[in-house]
């Protein structure tokens, strides 16, 4: 990790191997900052074809599948936990290319532990397709005709339309004997049927606004059984299964994540597909990122997380162990409000440990507002639970 083997076409970075140092990517930039240097193979990480890659990261990958699942995580947790590694937010620190690293490492430990739920859509249905007009032969009349009146046909055009159209037009019914059908080419509508899941309504968005303040834990969370880390296991748990039900109904879906502490970071909107398969995006910088400092929600953050969303469906889920402070706790109230009375969306706010004075006010908002439900002093499986019957609607 300190020093990586280059070998051609495969290194990062300038000429010494190594990402531009006092480079920190600021998560939402999606490593735009410490690039190397020209020349430099594009689509050679294993967390995201758009990034460069590298013989470490392609290292820490196959290590991890070849050792036990108890040696993989240890490895994977181990360099996910380098110091600096999850300081989101931060300037300078570790060169890009570490980052990366321990953004892989993290997105990997968290894939290989979380469970993988089942998901079937309650209905199996044929849909017709409309496929345009088209012409066929339709059947008109028949007539018997002898071997002398047959003699003066125009067979060729006769065989032209049985070899055009795949049916038999003349055909002969005894030894003296022979049956000409007519037919008579006609526009209809052509329609066929496929079969696809129905009755999944999936969100056109989900928006999740995490907590990552000093009371949950720590940046070096991967692994270590603290709020934050047990926190990722319940995203990545409900992302693989969402995942997995918008490949069923073939439903492309948006994620935004928002990081609070010290003031909020909102992430690109990125399609949960490339989210969950990538581990250098956007939404998932900032879903791992953690600040570590007070629990402050910045002005105008729902502002901002607004002009990301597609039309549609979305669902925002806040999870946090406290209340906000004071200082900006009446202008994020404002924000949940503005948000809740908007059409198709719902809102999902999660208190761990307990009910602060914030989380009371919560609750008194959301008690006007049917698309909005607040649950204190929950517990993680409680939070994955009620996010995926939200998440997962049945039509």
């Amino acid at each position: 990790m300190t020093q990586e083997e280059k070998r051609h076409g495969t290194h990062i970075g300038n000429g010494n191997g190594s990402g531009s140092q006092g480079q920190g990517s600021q998560p939402g930039q999606q490593g735009q900052q410490g690039q190397g240097s020209p020349g430099g193979q594009q689509g050679n990480q294993p967390g995201n074809t758009n990034q460069p890659g590298g013989n470490t990261e392609q290292a820490l990958i196959n290590l991890a599948d070849v050792l036990s699942q108890q040696e993989g995580n240890a490895l994977l947790a181990a360099v996910a936990n380098q110091p600096g590694g999850q300081q989101g937010g931060q300037q300078g620190g570790q060169a890009q290319k570490d980052k990366r690293l321990t953004l892989l490492a993290t997105d990997e430990y968290y894939k290989r532990n979380v469970p993988e739920i089942e998901i079937r859509s309650p209905d199996y249905e044929a849909v017709s397709l409309d496929l345009g007009k088209k012409i066929v032969p339709v059947y008109v009349s028949s007539s018997t005709l002898s071997m002398q009146e047959v003699a003066q046909l125009d067979l060729e055009n006769i065989l032209r339309f049985q070899e055009q159209w795949n049916v038999v037009q003349l055909f002969q019914i005894s030894d003296y004997e022979y049956r000409l059908d007519q037919y008579e080419l006609v526009e209809t509508d052509e329609t066929d049927y496929k079969f696809e899941n129905t009755g999944l309504d999936l969100p056109d968005n989900v928006v999740f606004h995490l907590d990552s303040s000093g009371s949950m834990g720590s940046a070096n969370f991967v692994g270590t059984g603290s709020p934050f880390d047990i926190l990722q296991h319940v995203d990545y748990g409900t992302l693989k299964t969402l995942r997995k039900a918008a490949q069923e109904m073939k439903k492309e879906i948006n994620i935004v994540a928002v990081n609070f502490s010290n003031g909020s970071m909102v992430s690109d909107a990125v399609e949960l597909q490339q989210m969950y398969d990538t581990s250098n995006n956007s939404a998932k910088q900032i879903m791992t990122a953690f600040q570590g400092g007070g629990t402050v929600y910045s002005p105008n953050t729902m502002t901002e997380v607004q002009k990301k969303l597609k039309p549609g469906r979305t669902v925002h889920i806040w999870v946090t162990d406290g209340g906000l402070e004071s200082g900006c706790a009446p202008q994020a109230l404002q924000q949940i409000g503005e948000v809740v009375s908007q059409p198709q969306t719902s809102f999902l706010y999660f208190e761990i440990g307990g009910k602060s004075g914030f989380g009371s006010s919560v609750e008194q908002l959301f008690s006007g507002h049917s698309n909005a439900q607040y649950f204190p002093n929950v517990s993680i499986q409680q939070i994955k639970d009620k996010a995926l019957e939200v998440l997962l609607q049945y039509a």
